[in-house]
């Protein structure tokens, strides 16, 4: 879903030239997630896409797919089609104009067209007018967001670990699923049986700044919701749910983040999760101290210099 709303974003502020998504068959979800929005989407079997692509004729390509081929990103340049690619570590992604690995701090491979780090990451339009938190605000609530699809049903996970923590201090729980996620029923028959009710779940992850307002710390996965949590100064716990997040380097202590690395459910993560959460709620100092270091962080003018860097390979 991150890349769907990355793509959208961008979609919403480049108006003076006519836009065209493409997916291919097996992405339904991101067809209709599009399409809700009123832009044109066709879609084609992914192994004809690139013909597809280039049978349209279009000025610029940005593909926000992870891992391009040499191949296709070959082929769309000797059409002449200037090429822009996101989060992209494939064999197409040294042959692109631009590349953008924007929850890579540190380069990972090399090439002159690569552009690394958080200085490109740039927020969804519903943050635009969102009010980060101050420090003085008490703990009230807390969030738990592992992304628009949450493959492991991690948010379930979390939220059976810290109800008796939050029962025990009166902390509401904001658990933030996507459209992707396919565990809703599970976890509504949780919560609708559960004896502590300051639980609230959202299932359209649009409206996650207007929960974020609200929650004063968080739990989450190492993605883009990370960079989102800077933004509204929330001191938070972070989980990789696979590999490729591991890889995320941005969510450290010096940023702000108490990051507990790869959850594989031993009892021994478990307990660091316990454990730093029940910091976060009464250790005043600590929160204090993560707060100073995550307020630094705004990322608001960014996706402003993307978008012009883009559109300058087209606009010359």
């Amino acid at each position: 879903m991150g890349h769907i709303y990355r793509s959208l974003s961008l979609a919403h502020d480049i108006i003076d030239h006519e836009i065209i998504f493409v997916c291919d068959e097996t992405n339904q979800l991101a067809v209709d997630k599009i399409a809700s929005k009123d832009y044109q989407v066709l879609f084609c079997k992914k192994a004809k896409i690139t013909d597809f692509i280039i049978s349209l004729e279009p000025d610029l390509v940005i593909n926000d797919v992870l891992d391009t081929e040499k191949a296709n990103i070959l082929k769309l340049k000797h059409s002449e089609i200037k090429i822009v690619n996101f989060e992209d570590f494939g064999s197409g992604s040294n042959y692109s104009d631009y590349t953008i690995n924007e929850l890579y701090d540190f380069p990972i491979l090399k090439g002159s067209n690569y552009l690394w780090g958080h200085d490109y990451f740039f927020l969804r339009d519903e943050f635009k007018y969102a009010k980060p938190h101050g420090l003085i605000e008490p703990i009230k609530s807390v969030l738990i967001s592992f992304g628009g699809t949450d493959q492991n049903n991690l948010s379930k996970t979390i939220l059976d670990l810290i109800i008796p923590v939050c029962e025990e201090n009166g902390i509401k729980i904001f658990v933030v699923c996507g459209s992707g996620y396919v565990y809703k029923d599970e976890l509504i028959h949780q919560v609708s049986n559960e004896k502590y009710n300051e639980i609230e779940l959202v299932f359209e992850s649009g409206a996650i700044s207007e929960i974020m307002e609200k929650t004063q710390i968080a739990i989450s996965s190492n993605g883009r919701t990370v960079y989102e949590l800077a933004e509204m100064n929330i001191p938070s716990i972070i989980f990789s749910q696979h590999e490729r997040e591991e890889t995320h380097k941005f969510a450290c202590k010096e940023n702000g983040f108490i990051n507990l690395g790869l959850y594989n459910g031993s009892d021994r993560i478990n307990r660091e999760l316990i454990s730093n959460f029940k910091k976060l709620l009464v250790d005043k100092s600590f929160k204090t101290l993560l707060f100073q270091k995550i307020e630094k962080h705004n990322f608001k003018d960014n996706k402003y210099k993307v978008l012009n860097m883009i559109l300058s390979l087209i606009e010359k």
